[in-house]
């Protein structure tokens, strides 16, 4: 891994490796015939260019000529055989060479970035997420869930068995909330600030783990950056790098245990790589859940398949990693055991890993979502699949090519692949499915996409960034439409002015400067996502609080329960107030539980959604609505009330309104 960042691997496509240069020269020449012939106005940037090394060239002749514009210009004995690609009897010229586009300042700038990728990308993941660590509340519903269990890990000592409003919590493995203690010296308390460290901290390692995967796969250090930058460029990962979740480990996690095994194949044995990919994988298992384990292992097996090294799998190395990576999983299921009930176990297995896989209860889809929706969650990249040269992937060298992936040379090419598509057919056979469940296929996507559009034409890379340009644009519009036409929440979007300001700058910017070279283009979308991203987490995203958590209806919660009311909440995810109101409540989901409390304590503070209000076939007399708010779902019916019933009018008075 000495190579200059300037060096590529290979002047191709990157679904098709196989071809030889002369090769793909003959193919391209034998597509484009007398048709493609040079401008004066090319002729002319020949002239002011020709200094440039051949190495600097972008993409083949195919795809220069696919753009008027683009300068096309070759280097043949003669000028007329310079002008046509063919020599005065009409044949064409095998081996012609074309000029690139000249390298702009931000070229430049990237090239020079690629002799320390890694400090680069921290640099960027730090300008997104460092100013938006301490500014807004936490929200709806797994933040403030997962932040009320990892206060039972740092006061009940709870870090085997996690614990949920004083309860077991079977839903996840431990693995993230270790990461959280590890990061609590550093914030000296279970704030919004440790959460959002936590999540950016993620963020970095899996943006890191991205580069690294390149890096071994075979990629120089400039197509690495970029498969950095483009995660960093993705709306949906940027996102993530906010929001308090596991995910983000997960998949850095698998990553970083595909990274390892790939190494390990490469070699007859490799105990130190294997058995290490192993155990990222059983380390991954206990951070979420069976599919840590099935993402790296299925793509093993099918890999060594494909190449035909059936006995790989076989070896010593193979199998004492395989004992890690199941020693790992059980040692956390045997100190479960042994510090919980079994009933807890069997609740992880029957309900958590058997009823979600197979009929989930909740967030279930069809097959075909993830179909339907990857083109969302990878957005602004999506763009990229229109236009790449599918021509060239699906062309008369197709079965070729692919056979060709189980050569040496291209292997990583062929685990790349095979990762993406095992991967994406797991996650669409399993029952239960989100959006968030495809980060581990991210990685391998990033890769895919930094090798396609550092070999994109000016033609196709200008045609993409000007895509960009009209996203941003549409982003700009909406932003204005909800601002003026349709709120559905009916909450000012604060900040908005800057936010359309800055997508319809970046439009512009994108659309007039429209890069022709894929290095400064990508160096220039990072730049505006970051820019974009700052005033979203520090302004708008605060002013969202009042709608996505539900500390103001939980601090009122609290102050009724300082003065002597007693809390519960009826058909509400678990843990929901806990956090704020900084105190394990009541919880049911059952009528007569509900009754049965109500008669227990003269003096109560009830939670419950205002269709569930409507329908309490019970409801005690004196019951009173203190406080209401709207939580993510903005339908009447589902908006949240909490109800007091007093019977000692001394006991208590009225919360501060300023807390409603």
């Amino acid at each position: 891994m000495t190579d200059s960042p300037d060096r590529p691997k290979s002047t191709d496509w990157p679904m098709s490796d196989s071809s030889s240069a002369p090769e793909r020269e003959q193919q391209e020449s034998a597509e484009h015939g007398t048709d493609r012939t040079s401008t004066t106005s090319a002729t002319n940037e020949q002239r002011e260019h020709s200094a440039l090394p051949p190495e600097h060239a972008v993409g083949t002749y195919a795809e220069h000529a696919s753009s008027t514009d683009d300068a096309v210009t070759a280097e043949p004995a003669d000028s007329a055989t310079a002008k046509t690609g063919r020599k005065g009897n009409g044949k064409k010229v095998k081996g012609a060479q074309f000029q690139p586009v000249p390298k702009g300042m931000l070229d430049h700038c990237f090239d020079t970035l690629a002799y320390l990728p890694m400090l680069t990308l921290f640099v960027i993941v730090a300008l997104q997420t460092w100013f938006t660590l301490d500014s807004r509340a936490l929200w709806f519903s797994d933040e403030i869930r997962y932040a009320n269990v990892f206060e039972h890990v740092i006061n009940a000592k709870k870090w085997i068995v996690l614990y949920l409003n004083g309860i077991p919590y079977p839903d996840k493995p431990p693995v993230y909330f270790w990461l959280l203690k590890a990061l609590y010296p550093l914030v000296g308390e279970a704030s919004p600030k440790l959460f959002m460290l936590g999540a950016a901290v993620s963020g970095l390692m899996f943006t890191l783990a991205t580069y690294l995967f390149a890096r071994v796969l075979g990629e120089d250090k400039k197509t690495s950056l970029a498969a950095g930058l483009v995660l960093l460029s993705t709306f949906f990962t940027v996102g993530m790098m906010h929001y308090s979740r596991m995910d983000l480990l997960f998949a850095t996690l698998i990553t970083l245990s595909h990274l390892c095994l790939f190494k390990g194949w490469q070699k007859e044995s490799a105990f130190g790589w294997v058995v290490l990919g192993f155990f990222f994988a059983g380390l991954a298992t206990i951070t979420k859940g069976p599919l840590g384990l099935a993402f790296p292992v299925v793509s093993t097996i099918l890999f060594t398949v494909w190449r035909f090294r059936f006995k790989r799998l076989l070896g010593w190395d193979v199998a004492i990693g395989f004992g890690v990576m199941t020693a790992v999983c059980l040692a956390w299921v045997s100190a479960a055991y042994f510090t919980e009930d079994p009933d807890y176990l069997r609740n992880i297995f029957q309900q958590q890993i058997i009823k979600r896989a197979t009929d989930t209860w909740h967030h279930g889809q069809p097959w075909w979502f993830y179909f339907a929706t990857l083109s969302g969650v990878m957005m602004p990249w999506t763009f990229l699949l229109i236009t790449v040269p599918w021509e060239r992937l699906f062309g008369v060298q197709f079965y070729k090519n692919l056979w060709a992936t189980r050569q040496p040379e291209r292997m990583g090419l062929a685990y790349v692949w095979i990762s993406v598509l095992s991967g994406f057919a797991l996650l669409s056979a399993i029952s239960i499915k989100l959006p968030v469940y495809l980060l581990p296929l991210f990685p391998l996507l990033a890769i895919l996409s930094a090798r396609a559009l550092m070999r994109l034409t000016p033609g196709r890379c200008r045609m993409m960034f000007r895509l960009f340009a009209l996203l941003f644009a549409g982003i700009a519009g909406g932003l204005v439409y909800i601002e003026f036409f349709n709120n559905p929440f009916h909450v000012q979007i604060v900040g908005w002015d800057y936010l359309a300001a800055i997508a319809g700058v970046s439009a512009a910017i994108l659309w007039i400067t429209a890069p022709r070279r894929a290095e400064g283009g990508l160096l220039l979308l990072a730049v505006c996502v970051t820019v974009f991203i700052l005033p979203l987490g520090t302004i708008t995203a605060p002013a969202l609080d009042s709608i996505m958590s539900p500390k103001a209806q939980a601090t009122v919660m609290r102050t009724y329960m300082l003065n002597g009311f007693a809390p519960a909440s009826y058909r509400i995810y678990s843990g929901t107030y806990s956090y704020y109101v900084k105190a394990n409540i009541f919880e049911t989901n059952d009528w007569p539980e509900l009754d049965a409390f109500v008669q227990e304590h003269p003096d109560v503070v009830i939670a419950m959604r205002r269709k569930h209000w409507e329908e309490w076939p019970n409801k005690p007399e004196g019951m009173e609505i203190v406080h209401h708010q709207i939580l993510v779902d903005p339908k009447p019916s589902n908006e949240y009330l909490l109800a007091i019933r007093r019977t000692t009018p001394e006991l208590a008075a009225p919360p501060d309104p300023a807390a409603q």
